[in-house]
């Protein structure tokens, strides 16, 4: 059994050196979207670990994703692929233990699981660490959230699949393919079998943590106004600033749209339900370091042909004609340029 991890980061100091040697045990190849980062992160490329530079303004998720997925064959050569946040930890510490559950599964084309809500903060409202592996108070909300993220069983999908952003599900063309290719609609969504593990979702550092996520996640979101399809225009209603009850709520229920909907949530319902200590600390702490070493120049307006793109982008989920304008450079690069 072959599993691959796509992830799309932009710095994460804080969290990818965990991600890293948290699924460098449970996958055969971890791919990262570096998508311009003040650092340089692509200093531990390696056969297991493959980094891929996106010197782009825009934060494209989705259209990285899928480039990855075809650039790097992974349809052909993995058996299951999980798209997860750098912030998003599956409840796993052996790799023979996803294995027997991915097993368990092996029918399912499309498996879901639910987002555990956490923070690692104290009530002073700071984060307590530079980095999550050292936090002293890593809780998580006690109930699952709303909110599901996929991962695909490939073999069983036989290869017609796309993955929206976020892979909150998984989409397909129905057939005939190459009529739908060329119409660009027809678009599906797969039926998933929804797990009983959670997905352990660190959703904030602390109080600006959060309030500086909320505000990045504004700003990218409005660069998508106006794009059939897109979701997440929720962010819109999250307030500037927060109490520490009130960052306790959004957290628990991060991403779910009505606040009627919402669970109450006080410090009583948080746990310590997941931790890193089966991690090294000597590498995590190596690997932060050696991401801290280099700087790199980022890009702080959007290109000319970012700009391009967004205006003839009509639909998030016509994958297949958004996808031509981008590919992957013999460096590693992630590019745009108009499709012929």
């Amino acid at each position: 059994m072959k599993i691959a991890i796509v992830t799309m980061v932009k710095d994460s100091i804080s969290f990818l050196p965990e991600f890293i040697t948290h699924y460098e045990k449970l996958a055969d190849t971890i791919f990262v979207v570096d998508h311009n980062s003040q650092y340089d992160l692509g200093r531990i490329h390696s056969s297991k670990i493959k980094f891929i530079r996106a010197d782009l303004y825009t934060y494209f998720q989705e259209e990285c994703t899928n480039l990855i997925i075809d650039h790097f064959k992974i349809r052909d050569e993995f058996d299951w692929l999980f798209v997860l946040d750098v912030d998003e930890f599956l409840p796993f510490y052996k790799r023979e233990k996803l294995e027997n559950l991915l097993r368990s599964y092996a029918k399912d084309k499309v498996l879901s699981y639910s987002w555990k809500n956490g923070l690692a903060v104290d009530e002073t409202l700071k984060a307590n660490s530079d980095g999550i592996i050292d936090s002293s108070n890593l809780i998580f909300y006690e109930r699952k959230s709303r909110t599901v993220k996929s991962a695909v069983n490939i073999k069983a999908i036989k290869g017609n699949f796309f993955v929206p952003r976020s892979a909150h599900n998984i989409a397909y063309y129905k057939k005939p393919l190459w009529h739908r290719l060329l119409r660009g609609d027809g678009v599906k969504f797969y039926k998933s079998q929804i797990i009983e593990q959670p997905l352990f979702h660190i959703v904030s550092l602390g109080k600006e943590d959060f309030e500086e996520k909320i505000k990045n996640f504004k700003k990218m979101r409005k660069m998508m106004d106006g794009v059939n399809g897109i979701g997440g225009s929720l962010i819109y209603s999250y307030p500037e600033t927060y109490s520490f009850n009130e960052l306790l709520r959004y957290v628990a229920n991060y991403r779910v749209g009505n606040i009627k909907d919402h669970f109450q949530a006080t410090r009583e319902n948080f746990q310590n339900s997941f931790n890193f200590n089966h991690l090294d600390k000597d590498r995590v702490k190596a690997l932060r370091e050696r991401f801290l070493s280099k700087k790199s120049e980022t890009v702080e307006t959007p290109s000319e042909i970012e700009k391009k793109y967004l205006g003839a982008k009509k639909a998030e989920n016509n994958f297949y004609k958004n996808q031509k304008w981008f590919s992957v450079t013999n460096n590693r690069e992630v590019i745009i340029s108009e499709p012929e």
